[in-house]
């Protein structure tokens, strides 16, 4: 059995705002601004695409491991 309909949700809505705030943050639009539209904080905002940029860095050195094997 799977996380909870609510989880499953959230989780969604989590990988959603995550691409908007990279979206957004590449057009170099203020994080004010994007904290706005999604209803979050400032700090937040922050956080959220730090860790979009960390997960890519991950995927990144993964795949050239994967290609130095």
């Amino acid at each position: 059995m799977g996380p909870p309909a609510n989880a499953r949700s959230r989780s969604v809505t989590a990988a959603e705002r995550r691409a908007r705030v990279v979206e957004l943050r590449r057009q170099r639009v203020p994080i004010a601004v994007i904290a706005a539209e999604l209803g979050v904080s400032a700090p937040r905002v922050t956080q959220i695409f730090a860790e979009a940029l960390e997960a890519i860095k991950s995927v990144q050195v993964d795949q050239r491991r994967a290609e130095e094997r």
